[in-house]
């Protein structure tokens, strides 16, 4: 690259150029002290520059602006959320008192990003005596890959960045000569022109206070993304939640390959589990989601099994609806394990609930066994939950049915005690009444299926459900990459071995092969 270096030639040429421009200003200070004006001109300049001021600080005190921000991972289960809002709390403790600017601060901030990552470590493995170390050496050389993209991506906002070298960076404290070339010229510009020398320095005064607050904001924000940068990437490390493979390819088939366990995929399908006691209405309200009468619904013949059938709605993403068996009190130990197989898979669940039977405590066992679970899973992410109460026509009066309800309304006895079954239904689960959407699922009389329990099912499925379909996918994704490395490691070991093994295997060939032929040289 060519260095461009000052000549004399040059440097007279510049001082030619600007000796009429400098020549200006003692001659229009000369021509305003003739005609008196030299005062006012003062005075104005002073107060020009001072609504000048007024009106930058009113423009930087306005509550309107937000700075772009680091924000938590949607994706992240409880667990992770928990972490990010430590890691929140450590960044809006900073102050710039404590990260002065000097010699110091890299060490400072080198510190700050140290004591983030331990925070987090110590989330995941409180249990361990340095937790930062309690992890796989493979996760760290992604992370610090990701780290690198994320600074080199920074360069994309940094003018000229692409063409500095490192031998320019190292020269950059020489840049600090500029600034005492500066103070020269102001000394000097005392002498040449003293009213816009005094002017200049209180405009300079007034800007540098405002600079110096907007710094001092700008540095504070800086180093609260910095922690909140490191702690998210802390947290996608020590949750083990990272992919060192790329996914398995997609599947354009969509049928499982057992009703239970689909085969995991990119745009999987979601899984929607439908629980209730027997009698409750489960298979009647499947057969109202589908709109076809598909699944066993009636009074005599119940599901035996878990039964999968896909609805597809239109601009909404694919679904696979899981009937499940009745279950009730007492023969709920017997249906545990094959029960909590399907909990661990499901992204939303339906628990159906009879309005007009009183009894709850199944279904509290079930959703407090749901909880527990999820507990002992705390890498992954409770399906999203919709308490469905269903047969609200046969309560009191039984044989008042005119819907639609405004279950605010006062004077109808029904919508009365559809509210009041929703209320005891809230109480008794554990759950918000928000959560509850009365139905009547009969054949042929169906209610509130399409008005409000699809479109509960459809604002699920971009929030709770999500979350929950990405983490159940990520971990299949991680199983199955373990035993593709376990595979590739041992195909490669074996491979090596092998080498290993016909070379010196050769070798002792030979040498048998010498010694039989009595030549003993080696």
């Amino acid at each position: 690259m060519m260095t461009l270096r000052p000549t004399r030639r040059g440097t007279l040429l510049l001082v030619v150029s600007a000796l009429p421009t400098l020549v200006l200003m003692p001659l229009g200070l000369l021509w305003l002290w003739q005609q008196n004006a030299l005062l006012w001109w003062v005075l104005s300049a002073i107060s020009i520059t001072a609504l000048s001021w007024v009106l930058q600080r009113f423009a930087g005190s306005d509550p309107t602006v937000e700075k772009p921000g680091i924000t938590a991972d949607r994706y992240w289960p409880e667990r992770g959320q928990a972490a990010w809002k430590s890691v929140e709390q450590q960044a809006a403790a900073i102050t710039l008192e404590d990260y002065p600017l000097d010699s110091s601060l890299s060490h400072r901030v080198l510190d700050l990003g140290l004591t983030t990552i331990r925070s987090v470590a110590r989330h995941y493995h409180p249990e361990a005596q340095q937790p930062e170390l309690e992890v796989p050496l493979p996760q760290v050389l992604l992370t610090t890959e990701r780290v690198c993209r994320d600074l080199r991506l920074l360069t994309d906002y940094v003018p000229l960045s692409h063409r500095v070298t490192l031998a320019q960076w190292r020269r950059i404290p020489g840049l600090m000569k500029l600034t005492q070339a500066y103070d020269l010229w102001r000394m000097a510009r005392l002498f040449i022109n003293p009213a816009a020398a005094v002017v200049s320095e209180a405009r300079s005064k007034i800007q540098g206070r405002l600079l110096e607050q907007s710094r001092n904001e700008l540095i504070v924000w800086l180093l609260q993304e910095f922690v909140k940068g490191t702690g998210r990437h802390a947290i996608d490390l020590y949750s083990g939640q990272l992919l060192l493979d790329e996914p398995t390819p997609t599947t354009t088939d969509r049928t499982p390959a057992t009703p239970a366990s689909p085969k995991p995929a990119i745009d999987e399908p979601f899984r929607l589990l439908v629980l209730g006691q027997t009698g409750s209405g489960k298979s009647s309200v499947v057969n109202a989601l589908l709109g076809t009468p598909q699944a066993h619904a009636d009074a005599v013949v119940t599901t035996e099994q878990f039964t999968a059938y896909p609805l597809q709605q239109p601009e909404a993403p694919p679904i696979w609806v899981f009937d499940s068996p009745g279950y009730s009190a007492q023969v709920m130990t017997e249906t545990w394990s094959a029960l909590d197989r399907e909990l661990l898979q499901a992204d939303l669940i339906l628990l159906v609930c009879a309005a007009h039977h009183a009894g709850r405590a199944a279904d509290h066992q079930v959703l407090n066994h749901l909880r527990a679970l999820y507990q002992v899973n705390p890498e992954r992410s409770p399906p999203a939950l919709i308490v469905v109460l269903n047969f609200i026509d046969r309560l009191a009066p039984p044989r008042e049915w005119s819907p639609p309800y405004d279950l605010d309304a006062t004077d109808s006895a029904k919508a009365h005690s559809i509210r009041e079954a929703m209320a005891a239904v809230a109480t008794q689960l554990g759950v918000d009444t928000a959560q509850i959407i009365p139905v009547r699922s009969d054949a042929g009389r169906v209610y509130n299926i399409d008005q409000e329990l699809l479109p509960r099912i459809h604002a699920s499925l971009s929030n709770d459900a999500e979350r929950a379909r990405y983490l159940r996918w990520l971990q299949d994704q991680q199983r199955a990459a373990q035993w593709r490395k376990t595979l590739q490691q041992a195909g490669q070991a074996s491979r090596v071995l092998g080498q290993l093994g016909r070379q010196w295997g050769g070798r002792w060939l030979a040498k048998g092969r010498r010694w039989l032929s009595g030549n003993k040289r080696p």
